[in-house]
């Protein structure tokens, strides 16, 4: 559900799970849990706080992958991608 670690004077925001998928394997492994099915109950799910945010966790293999990932974009841009 929405989260409780608002900063002072804000309302606490719904959790929405998402992903920066920067390789195949990482699509669609953040997920938002919700009471429905439809668009319209997700809508209100979110505006009433009933949502729980998660996560697939990554196998080696897919991690393997992700430091393959900065590694190529590193010597691409000529240094550390971070």
């Amino acid at each position: 559900m929405a989260t409780d670690a608002a900063p002072a004077g804000r309302p606490a925001l719904p959790e929405l799970g998402c992903s920066d998928a920067h390789i195949l394997n990482a699509v669609g492994k953040g997920y938002t849990l919700f009471p429905g099915e439809t668009v319209a109950e997700l809508r209100h799910a979110i505006v009433s706080g009933q949502t729980v945010a998660l996560a697939n966790a990554y196998t080696i293999g897919e991690l393997m992958n992700y430091v393959h990932f900065w590694v190529r974009a590193s010597v691409a841009r000529g240094g550390p991608a971070w």
